[in-house]
Order: C-alpha cells, then structure tokens, then sequence
C-alpha cells in the first residue's frame, strides 16, 4: 500500500482550467472518493494520478516518489472504467489475464493469480464465458478483478457503477466495499453521487470549479459543510438566510431568520454580531414541537406532503420562507395541507456557514 499525495497540481486545456492549484493528501489503504458535480475536475485529477495527464503544473507522489511525469504502466495503478472496457472477443478469464500476460508473468502464477481475483469477486463460475454473456453487476466484477489482478499499489475508480440500475448500485457498493476491506489496497473513486460517497468512503474530497472546498470523513461533510455549496450538494438541506443578533462565550449563536430567531449549537471562528449569515437545518432534523421544547420552534403551514415508505416529506411555508422536512411515518399521515404547526430543531442541528459562500 502506498500513499498518493498532488501538492498544487494544476491541469490546463488550453486556457480552460480543468484543477487549479489541488493539494490532497490521501493515506495508504484508504478508500478515498473525490466528489462533485460534472465538470468540476475530479475526473481530471483521477487521470493524473494514472497518468493519462500530465499536470500542467504542480506533481502527484506516490508516497515520496514524484510520478507526475512518469508513463501510466510504470505507475503500478489499476484502473476501473465506468464503461467496464472488457475485451469482448476474449473470454472473463482472458479478459482478467491481459495485464498479467503484457507483463509477461510466468503462465503458473499468471493462472494462480486469475483464479484468485475471480475467486476475490465471486467470479470463478463464468471463467470460460464471453463478456456478452454477463449482466452489468457481473462485468463490473470482472473488471474489478482485472484491475486487481495485477497487484496495483493504487485502484482508481471512474464512476464505476453509473451504468448499473439502482438496486445493483447498492449492491455493487457493498461489494467493492467489501473487496477494499479484504484485499487491503488504496484506493481513489470518483463520482457525482452523494450516496455511494457517503455509504463507502473513509473520507472524500468535494470539488468544485477545478478546486477541493472541503475534505472530511462522510459524517463530518453532512454534519458540518462548511459551506452553502457543501451543505447544498451533500444531501438535502433547508438554508435559512440571517444575520447573528448574539454570540455566546465559547457557546451558542443566536440568528434573526425570516422564521425567527435559531440558535446554534456551533461557533464558528470569527463570527460577530451583525454578520450575514446561512443557518443550514436537513430535512430530518425537525420534529414536531413538545410542550419542553424551549429554544428554536418554528410556526409554519403545510403545504403539501408526499409519502415514501420510511419516511413522510413535508413542503411547509411561512410568508415567502419555505422549508423541507422529513419525518419518519409512523403508520399515519401526521399532518394534512392547510396545518399550522409548531416545530423545533435541535441547538446541535442548526450549522452555521457563511453567506453567499460558493452555492451551486
């Protein structure tokens, strides 16, 4: 295992920049996902750690060794395309070979070392099958195995599963979950999906406009974004403009909303009173209000609900200020359009982020 490190890596095509300036640190053995929406860059970056690209500026390291401008087949990387990019005249286990016979390992390890990765991804049973022959989860499988097969120090993902339909992206997650845990490999994944991020990742990396606005384990991205694009693209959130009436020794800040007053649970460094403000409150942080609840209850009318399963999803309103919540259904529908009701939200939920920092 090895550590892959960019220190001011920048990409330019022509006088587009694809990364500007990416400083990233990602430990061995981690599995590592770089987040964001199309066009950001994190495809980019994946493709000069491989070294399809070389950066314009800046380098990529693999552990103390500069590799920026070293060929992909010296770099010791396997690579996993969102396309599968199986051979389809070959057989799985040609298809899985490949690496190992450009490499020219002996045919007793090659054929050990085959049958170990189908073995590893639970493919042993189609060897002798062509790719046509496989469904999508299943050629995903294969070119997992490919990648491994040759003993990469680095596996890189490029949104591997988009291809697949729902239920088999959640499957797969668990899988190459699975796979990282066993094999015990670094490894970088890219993708737009908040949900594979937040379910597989050790930490990750959200980027936006060719530059990283915010590294963190899965919990501390949704718990804490430090940023109304952070706190927009990982999951659902309600953003609550305001301005800070009162700040708390080391404790609590109190907002004026359109709502009314929130406090937060959360100081952030250098905040005063007077600044402008974003209270980012998600959906399933509300709760109907009890007669105990003291601090932030909230006054609003219900518009409309929609029901799914698990939970129930509320659109509520209060003058031109509207607000999303999610409550888990209890069997019957809790409120109906035309409610008015009270709600309350926890100090802790109430996270703080500049206004106007980087929405999408």
């Amino acid at each position: 295992m090895v550590s892959v490190h960019l220190r001011n890596a920048t990409k330019l095509f022509g006088s587009a920049v694809a990364v500007d300036s990416v400083t990233l640190d990602v430990e061995a053995g981690e599995l590592f996902f770089l987040l964001g929406p199309s066009g950001c860059g994190k495809t980019t970056c994946l493709r000069m750690i491989a070294g399809f690209y070389e950066p314009t500026s800046g380098d990529v390291l693999f552990g103390d060794r500069v590799v920026s401008r070293v060929s992909p087949h010296k770099r010791n990387t396997g690579m996993v395309f969102q396309n599968y990019a199986l051979w389809p005249h070959l057989t799985v286990y040609q298809n899985v070979e490949y690496g190992l016979d450009v490499r020219r390992v002996p045919s007793t390890e090659r054929r050990e070392r085959v049958e170990r990765a189908l073995s590893v991804v639970h493919m042993a049973d189609h060897a002798k099958k062509s790719p046509n022959q496989l469904s999508g989860g299943q050629q995903q499988r294969i070119a997992l195995a490919r990648a491994l097969v040759i003993e990469p120090d680095v596996l890189l993902l490029d949104e591997p599963l988009s291809n697949l339909d729902a239920k088999l992206r959640i499957e797969m997650r668990q899988e190459i979950r699975r796979l990282h845990q066993e094999v015990g490999i670094t490894a970088i994944y890219v993708t737009h999906d908040q949900s594979e991020a937040l379910s597989m990742a050790d930490r990750l990396a959200i980027m936006h406009q060719g530059r990283i606005v915010q590294i963190g384990t899965p919990r501390e991205m949704y718990t804490g974004p430090a940023s109304e694009f952070v706190a927009q693209f990982i999951g659902e959130t309600n953003l609550l403009p305001g301005r800070v009436v009162e700040v708390g020794d080391g404790g609590p800040v109190t907002v004026e909303t359109p709502l009314g007053r929130l406090t937060s649970a959360h100081s952030p460094r250098g905040i005063a009173v007077g600044d402008p403000v974003k209270c980012s409150v998600r959906p399933e942080a509300f709760v109907p209000a009890g007669t105990n609840d003291g601090v932030n209850r909230l006054t609003v009318t219900v518009e409309s609900s929609m029901y799914l399963g698990a939970v129930e999803e509320f659109r509520l309103r209060s003058g031109d200020t509207a607000l999303t919540v999610s409550l888990h259904n209890p069997g019957h529908r809790v409120f109906t359009a035309g409610d008015t009701v009270v709600l309350a939200v926890d100090p802790v939920d109430v996270v703080l982020v500049p206004s106007g920092s980087g929405a999408a």
